[in-house]
């Protein structure tokens, strides 16, 4: 099975108000190979202080993340269907590659 995870994107910065802001995104390996999956829109690219690495989530704090509750969960739906379109690809002996489960995540 391949690990999907949400992940702070520190390597792709871009000029924020202040402070940079990386993009949060959704990491796929999967067989030694990795693949980044874009969540959302610019309302998705954040500062360091506003991510939870240890949870991998937007921190619950309103004061510096004042959508938190809708971005977490719009951040797990994501993260949920690439796992359940992995598991499709695996109940029906799919042999799938990272370049597959794009092409089926973007539709």
């Amino acid at each position: 099975m391949a690990k999907v995870s949400a992940v702070h994107y520190t390597s792709k910065k871009y000029a924020g108000e202040g402070e940079p802001i990386y993009p949060i995104m959704i990491r796929v390996s999967h067989r030694s190979s990795k693949k980044y999956f874009k969540v959302g829109d610019e309302t998705y690219n954040v500062t360091e202080r506003q991510w939870d690495n240890k949870a991998r989530e937007l921190k619950k704090d309103k004061r510096i993340n004042a959508n938190h509750i809708e971005q977490n969960f719009f951040i797990l739906e994501q993260v949920n269907k690439l796992i359940e379109i992995i598991k499709d690809f695996e109940k029906n002996n799919i042999a799938w590659t990272l370049n597959l489960l794009e092409k089926k995540y973007y539709g």
